[in-house]
């Protein structure tokens, strides 16, 4: 006999445009569930209303959100995109996993973010979370890519885009151990092309441009929207009185963070510091490595930083550094250059993109020349010009634009 008694705990949040009600507790049933009863349940899981005042609504699949300890630059472009789409008449949905402490549902920049499974199960529970609640509500679809897509195609035949940041390839067998990385590398390689072959690709940059044409993707198909930066945040500061060098970004180990340390400590100049922002799964180790370093009064490690902080950390430092291996573009590049900080990384596609070499940063081929050159920026031996009007011609906004006219196939401008 089926139970009368309810099997979820629900509880109604209320929005200035619209209401939800989440069913998130389960409760304990006796007996056997009917057919209708589990399909109710399932169904009903997640209700909202649409207002009639947005033009459409755009479902955005993200391995992370805004809130994520580890949440790095990808993430910050999807959600300033879906920030200029929202201001634009659209409503947008984030639907990504959950993560340590997160909750269901959260509004973040006033964007709807709804967390399902785990980094993992939510290949699986994506399409059946889509299938249930957004199949009728939504117009479109942006699969984010990060080494492993969502495979909307397979699921769902509204209009999408792919964005991919970067390919992964050489990555996954950086981070992961062989036997787990060949799983991805082979979906990524040779099921995405398949898949998505039909499909508008938006890429940040000419080298991953390159790198998907490589994978069989036709060059009709992929448009390049770059970075953009926070003009809100962004201005000139007057610079810390000794030398400061500033990294951002994730700690992981193609980011090589552990290497600029090392290559800090070659500076041999007791002045400087080295100051470390960001998280990942390396942050451990290099807390480690940093307390074993003989300059290790002179490096501080911040972990995850606010956008405040950090814009007030790009315009009171003397250089930006990243010894990185593989980059999509380099964001940090231009919101450096937003605040008159230029860059200093190894010449490697992506950053040979963001940055022109000997205007508003440096890009070089080796240790020694990294070592050289940050030393001569550092006394001021090397000089730039207007880097706050270089970085004028990169905005959220026109980012954004190009993102969603191809979405829409130009009906955003109408």
């Amino acid at each position: 006999m089926a139970s009368k008694k309810p099997i979820f705990t629900t509880y109604e949040q209320k929005t200035k445009d619209h209401t939800f009600i989440r069913f998130i507790k389960p409760h304990k049933t006796k007996g056997k569930m009917s057919l209708k009863t589990i399909f109710k349940t399932v169904n009903d899981f997640f209700t909202t209303t649409i207002p009639k005042s947005y033009k459409k609504t755009i479902l955005v699949l993200l391995w992370k959100d805004l809130n994520h300890p580890y949440a790095g630059g990808g993430i910050i472009y999807a959600f300033k995109q879906a920030e200029t789409w929202k201001k634009k008449g659209y409503r947008v949905i984030f639907l990504t996993p959950n993560f340590k402490g997160s909750k269901p549902f959260e509004m973040i920049n006033n964007i709807e973010v709804y967390r399902v499974g785990s980094k993992y199960s939510s290949y699986i529970l994506f399409p059946l979370w889509y299938f249930f609640h957004f199949r009728n509500k939504i117009d479109y679809i942006v699969d984010i890519e990060n080494g492993i897509p969502y495979f909307s195609p397979l699921f769902s035949r509204k209009p999408k885009i792919l964005l991919v940041l970067h390919i992964q390839r050489e990555i996954l067998f950086r981070e992961l151990p062989f036997y787990i990385a060949w799983f991805p590398y082979i979906l990524e390689i040779y099921l995405m092309p398949l898949v998505y072959r039909k499909t508008k690709i938006i890429t940040i940059s000419n080298a991953t441009k390159n790198d998907l044409m490589s994978l069989g993707f036709k060059e009709e198909n992929i448009t390049i929207s770059y970075c953009g930066f926070d003009s809100t945040l962004s201005k000139s500061r007057k610079k810390t009185d000794k030398p400061t060098i500033f990294y951002i970004g994730r700690i992981e180990k193609y980011k090589r963070v552990d290497h600029l340390i090392k290559l800090f400590e070659k500076l041999n100049n007791p002045e400087a510091e080295l100051i470390i922002g960001g998280s990942g799964r390396q942050i451990e180790t290099i807390k480690t490595l940093t307390e074993n370093s003989k300059c290790k009064n002179q490096i501080k490690i911040l972990g995850r930083i606010s956008e405040e902080k950090k814009f007030e950390l790009y315009g009171t430092s003397w250089l930006c550094v990243s010894a990185s291996a593989k980059e999509g573009w380099g964001m940090t590049v231009i919101e450096g250059n937003a605040c008159n900080t230029p860059t200093l990384a190894y010449n490697i596609p992506g950053f040979n993109e963001s940055i022109a070499n000997g205007i508003n940063g440096i890009l070089v081929e080796n240790d020694e020349e990294f070592i050289a050159t940050m030393n001569k920026i550092l006394k001021k031996e090397i000089t730039f010009g207007d880097l706050p009007a270089y970085a004028e011609k990169y905005t959220w906004e026109n980012s954004s634009l190009v993102t969603l006219n191809v979405m829409t196939n130009g009906e955003s401008k109408k």
